[in-house]
């Protein structure tokens, strides 16, 4: 996501972050589905999970999809320059496969919740397609199902879009109605009729 003259922009990067070291651990009897699948990478990054789902049905709904499937997600906030956020794609190890989500910290705390659920969002999306595997993948996932935007290596969605606006509204209405899930699931999965389009399976 990218902020430019008091617009919001979110997109789904397509490299490979160097360097960042992620836990290829697998499930821990004492850690719930959640914070296995959603990783925080420091305490400001637990604290968007956690609030996120607390105060916006739409991301506790996503949080619950993503934790079904074979994705884990780290989260990361961090001061980006010139995006608000970005979803990377990492590696498939161990029956897993591994994405990094980062969230600018020079927005509102608000805006930093809304872009935490445009950008799983995305992290979904790649749940969602089990053929993903590479980087290459990624990118032929998404030539396929958004648009270029920012650069050859940057992609959008328009399920992103509503839903990052749709958990603002939540965050800002301090409403607490339950999600439509049928709705929700429309939105992200267009055309398809499953709730869950994969599950987790690391054997």
């Amino acid at each position: 996501m990218r902020a430019q003259s008091g617009r919001t922009y979110w997109c789904v990067s397509l490299w490979l972050a160097g360097g960042m070291a992620l836990s290829a651990a697998g499930p821990d009897a004492n850690v719930d589905g959640v914070r296995f699948s959603l990783r925080a990478a420091s305490p400001h990054a637990q604290w968007l999970i956690d609030e996120g789902r607390r105060r916006s049905p739409t991301i506790a709904w996503l949080a619950g999809e993503i934790t079904a499937s074979d994705l884990i997600v780290h989260v990361i906030a961090e001061p980006l320059v010139g995006l608000a956020g970005r979803t990377v794609f990492q590696v498939q190890a161990g029956g897993y496969r591994y994405v990094t989500v980062v969230i600018c910290t020079r927005q509102t705390r608000t805006v930093q919740l809304a872009t935490l659920a445009h950008e799983l969002v995305h992290a979904l999306e790649i749940a969602d397609a089990p053929e993903v595997r590479t980087q290459a993948d990624v990118k032929a996932l998404y030539d396929r199902i958004g648009e270029r935007t920012l650069g050859l290596a940057r992609y959008e969605t328009n399920a992103a879009r509503k839903v990052g606006e749709r958990a603002l509204s939540e965050v800002l209405s301090g409403r607490h109605r339950p999600v439509d899930t049928g709705a929700l699931a429309r939105l992200v999965r267009p055309g398809s009729t499953h709730t869950r389009a994969f599950r987790r399976n690391p054997s």
